[in-house]
Parts: structure tokens; C-alpha cells; sequence
């Protein structure tokens, strides 16, 4: 008799469990209805959206959202659940989109992020780095990727043509940049680090690509920023170094 009360408990709690998942998860509102909101607080009606990812902040799941319109950059962030606009800012910005003529056209013919990444590593003679940047950017009329990776204490900057794949510039410089000591008791290396994201994206290491490590600072806070991408998603965390607590973490499909 104990048996089958225990049981029943057990199945009821699993109906409660997922009544009460269903009911968050219909809670949340979608990426399109965020990116409206966003658009008819800046009283915008169109725009190009730059970025529109969903992460946990400090437990409450919110929208980054970044969009242009003109020369303007718009920047919110968004409570994924209500709706609510928590913070914004607008940014006057030396950037203008391609004109719409020619949008189809350049997108037809512009290289891929990775593929700028793998001409400057070729040409810096790397064949693994801790990238920082890689920003597609207006110069002038001609759309380029801005370029910019760590090699042990030099980092390397580079300017590519997005439709070319040209070197238009390249600068190397030796930085006061040291990988974080395995032998630090007090820091976590970042191969630990990587495990932390991985085990908590409950992913294997031989499955991740574009993987991208970085040793940042974050208001005083050495925090490592790991990025990488499994099927068609993309990760991001923010890890502390001292103490492996993933402070922030989003994924985007």
C-alpha cells in the first residue's frame, strides 16, 4: 500500500512539475514580439537588428537587444518574461548600412565572419588564437571586417575586405597579455573554465566549434568570456576566474 502512495505522489508531482513548466515557458515572450517593443519604445519602424539574444541574468531571463537605424545604435535589455524594458541606451554611431540597391548583392558575394578569422590567421601564421573582435563595419563605402586575436603576449589587428577577402591592413603589436598560469592555486585555467561551460551546456568537448576563449576584466572582476557553437546554436558565458561561478550565460539558435 506504502508503494503505491509513494507512487502516486511521485506521478502527480511529475504533472505539477510540467503544468508549471508549460505555464513559464508560454510566459516568455518571443524574439519578434521583443524586437517590437524595442522598436516602438525608440519609436522606430524599421531597423536593422544587429543582435537579439536571450540570457540569464543573476536568474532572470532577459533579451539583449541591439539594432541601427541610420547612424544611431540602439541597445536594450528586455525581461523575457513580461516585457518589461529593464535598461536602454542610444548611441550615435560612425556607421551607415549599405544601401538597399545593392543589399542582396553584397550579401550574395560579402566572406563569412570565419572565413576573415582563418585569412588573418593564415597570413599571422597562427593556427589557434583567442580572437577579441571580429566586427563588420562600414569604412568609408566599403564593408570590412575588423579582426583582432591574442597569440601568447601579441596581439594581432587586422582589416579584411568583406567582399574580397583582401588584406587591407594589418598591425602587430606586443602586449603586456599573459595567459592565465596553470600553477595559479587562486585562478582557474582556462581549460577548466571551458569544462565548466561545457558541463553546464551538458555538451561534449569534441562536439564545439568556433570555440573562442578570452581573459577579461568586468568591473574590477577577472572573468573569462567563452563562446563556441554546437549544431545551430550559439553559446556565451561569463566565468569567474577566481571561483568558476558562471556569472552569466545566454544561448541563441
Amino acid at each position: 500500500m506504502k508503494i503505491k502512495v509513494i507512487i502516486a505522489l511521485l506521478v502527480l508531482s511529475i504533472i505539477v512539475f510540467g503544468a508549471l513548466t508549460y505555464s513559464n515557458v508560454s510566459a516568455k515572450i518571443d524574439s519578434e514580439k521583443v524586437k517590437s517593443i524595442a522598436l516602438q519604445d525608440a519609436n522606430v519602424q524599421e531597423a536593422t537588428f544587429h543582435k537579439v539574444n536571450l540570457k540569464n541574468d543573476d536568474g532572470k531571463v532577459v533579451y539583449e537587444v541591439e539594432f541601427y537605424k541610420g547612424n544611431v545604435e540602439y541597445d536594450y535589455e528586455i525581461d523575457a518574461k513580461t516585457g518589461a524594458i529593464i535598461e536602454k541606451d542610444r548611441d550615435i554611431e560612425n556607421f551607415t548600412t549599405p544601401q538597399a540597391t545593392s543589399t542582396n548583392q553584397n550579401i550574395s558575394q560579402n566572406i563569412t565572419a570565419e572565413k576573415a578569422k582563418s585569412i588573418a590567421l593564415q597570413d599571422a601564421n597562427v593556427q589557434e588564437a583567442t580572437f577579441h573582435k571580429v566586427n563588420l563595419k562600414n569604412d568609408d563605402g566599403k564593408v570590412v571586417y575588423e579582426v583582432e586575436f591574442y597569440k601568447g603576449n601579441v596581439e594581432y589587428d587586422y582589416e579584411i575586405d568583406a567582399k574580397t577577402g583582401a588584406i587591407i591592413e594589418k598591425d602587430r603589436d606586443i602586449e603586456n597579455f599573459t595567459a592565465p598560469q596553470a600553477t595559479t592555486s587562486q585562478v582557474i585555467t582556462a581549460e577548466k573554465a571551458k569544462s565548466i561551460a561545457f558541463k553546464q551546456a551538458n555538451v561534449a568537448a569534441n562536439k564545439v566549434y568556433n570555440l573562442e576563449v578570452k581573459l577579461d576584466n568586468d568591473d574590477g572582476r577577472k572573468v573569462y568570456e567563452i563562446d563556441f557553437d554546437i549544431a545551430q546554436t550559439e553559446y556565451s558565458y561569463t566565468i569567474d576566474t577566481q571561483t568558476g561561478k558562471i556569472l552569466e550565460y545566454s544561448k541563441e539558435r
